[in-house]
C-alpha cells in the first residue's frame, strides 16, 4: 500500500520527496527549453510555498545555523537594492526582466528544503543525463568541415554549453564520489565533454578543465595522467575556429570582451550609488566598443559584478558580494575540514561547481540570465545547505 506523509519540504511517498524530483526536473529542462525550465521552477516555488507545514517546519527552524541567517539576510539586501536601483532609474530607461524578480526566490526556497546528501546525487544524475541527451542531439548536428564549431539546437549558444560545462563536472564529481559505476557517469559525461570542445568558446573550455583537473587532484590524484591524456585528445580533435581564437590571443591580441570591460571600468567613478539601472547597458557602452568583439557586436558587459555597479550601483554590488562570501566561506571550509568523508566530498564537489559557475559569471553573465540564472540560485543554495550539515554534524 502506497504511504505517504506530509513534512517540510513536501509529501514524502516510500522515502522519497517527489518535489526534489522536481526541483531536478527544473534544473535539467534547461538544456532544451528555457520556457520549460521556467515553468517547472514557478511550479517548485509554487509546491514549496503552499505545501503543508507540521512540527518539521518548526525544528528546521530552530535548527538554522547564524551562518544561514546572515546569508538570507544579504539575499534580502540584495533582492531589495536590485529593485531600488530600478524604480530610481531615469523613467523609460531602464528594464527589469520578470526571471529577476522570481529567480532569487529559489534560493530560500531550496535552503529550507534541507536536502539531503542522497537527494543531491538523485540532483546530479538527472543534471548529468539530461545534459548527456541534449549533448548528443546536438552533436549529431555537427558540421562535416573542421572549420566550423558546433552550436546549440535549444537555448543561446553561451548559456547551453555552460551548462554542459556543470553537467560534465557533476559527472565528475559522481564518478569520483563513488556514487554509481565510473564508467557508467564518465560514459554520460564524454557527450557533453566533447559538444563543449567543439562549441570553440574559449571560457567554458577553460573552465571545464580547470575545474575537473581540481577534482581529480583533490580526490584522485593518480587519476590526473588519464585526466592529461583525455583532454590532450579531445583539443587535438578541437575545431579550427578555437586554435584561430586561441592564437589571436597568443600573438599579442587582448580579448575582445576586454574592450567591453574597459569601456565599463571608466564608468564607475561616475555611477550613482544605485546605478544607471538595469538594462542600460545598450545607452552606456561607447559606440565603437562595438567593433571590438572578433564575430559579433558585444551585447552586455560581459561581466555580472561590473554589470551589476553599473547598472544596480555600488550599494547592491556590495550586498552581492558579501552574500557569496557568506556562501563560498562556510562551503569551502566545510570541504576542507572533511575532506575523508564522502559527504565532504560532495560538498566540495558543490563548491567546485559554485566556482565554475562564478568563474562564468566574471567571463559572461549568470545571474542575469533566463536560464543560468535559475540554475545558479539553485547551486547556492545546495552549497550552503551542504556547509550548513558539515557544521552541523561537526558540532
Amino acid at each position: 500500500m502506497l504511504r505517504a506523509r506530509l513534512r517540510w519540504g513536501g509529501v514524502i511517498v516510500k522515502e522519497h520527496r517527489p518535489i526534489v524530483i522536481l526541483l531536478a526536473v527544473t534544473a535539467a529542462a534547461g538544456f532544451w527549453s528555457t520556457a520549460a525550465m521556467e515553468l517547472f521552477a514557478l511550479f517548485f516555488l509554487a509546491a514549496v510555498l503552499f505545501q503543508g507545514s507540521s512540527r518539521n517546519v518548526q525544528q528546521h527552524m530552530r535548527t538554522l545555523l547564524p551562518e544561514t541567517v546572515t546569508q538570507l539576510i544579504f539575499w534580502f539586501l540584495y533582492s531589495a537594492t536590485m529593485l531600488v536601483s530600478f524604480f530610481l532609474a531615469s523613467p523609460g530607461a531602464a528594464s527589469l526582466p520578470f526571471h529577476m524578480l522570481w529567480h532569487p526566490l529559489l534560493f530560500p526556497a531550496v535552503l529550507l528544503l534541507g536536502v539531503r546528501q542522497n537527494e543531491v546525487r538523485i540532483l546530479a544524475a538527472v543534471f548529468l543525463f539530461s545534459g548527456c541527451m541534449s549533448a548528443l542531439a546536438t552533436l549529431s548536428t555537427y558540421p562535416a568541415s573542421s572549420a566550423e564549431h558546433l552550436e546549440s539546437l535549444f537555448v543561446g549558444d553561451t548559456t547551453y554549453f555552460n551548462l554542459l560545462v556543470l553537467a560534465a563536472l557533476a559527472g565528475v564529481s559522481l564518478a569520483l564520489s563513488e556514487s554509481m559505476p565510473p564508467w557508467v557517469l564518465l560514459s554520460a559525461v564524454l557527450p557533453a565533454a566533447v559538444a563543449v570542445i567543439l562549441s570553440a568558446l574559449r571560457a567554458p573550455i577553460v573552465i571545464m578543465l580547470g575545474a575537473s583537473l581540481l577534482l581529480v587532484l583533490a580526490a584522485r590524484p593518480r587519476a590526473a595522467f588519464a585526466w592529461l591524456a583525455i583532454t590532450v585528445v579531445l583539443m587535438v580533435f578541437s575545431p579550427q575556429a578555437l586554435w584561430m581564437k586561441m592564437e589571436w590571443f597568443i600573438h599579442g591580441h587582448p580579448l575582445d570582451r576586454y574592450a567591453v570591460w574597459a569601456a565599463g571600468i571608466r564608468l564607475i567613478p561616475t555611477a550613482p550609488m544605485f546605478g544607471y539601472g538595469p538594462g542600460t547597458y545598450a545607452d552606456l557602452l561607447p559606440a565603437g566598443t562595438q567593433t571590438a568583439f572578433i564575430h559579433r557586436p558585444p551585447t552586455s558587459w560581459h561581466n555580472d559584478l561590473l554589470q551589476t555597479i553599473l547598472e544596480n550601483g555600488w550599494v547592491t554590488a556590495l550586498t552581492y558580494a558579501a552574500f557569496l562570501l557568506t556562501v563560498i566561506v562556510p562551503a569551502v571550509k566545510a570541504s576542507l575540514r572533511f575532506c575523508s568523508s564522502s559527504a565532504a566530498a560532495l560538498t566540495a564537489a558543490r563548491t567546485v561547481l559554485l566556482g565554475a559557475s562564478l568563474c562564468c559569471s566574471l567571463l559572461g553573465l549568470v545571474v542575469s540570465t533566463s536560464v543560468l540564472g535559475a540554475v545558479f540560485w539553485i547551486l547556492l543554495a545546495l552549497t550552503a545547505t551542504a556547509a550548513s550539515e558539515d557544521h552541523h554534524h561537526a558540532r
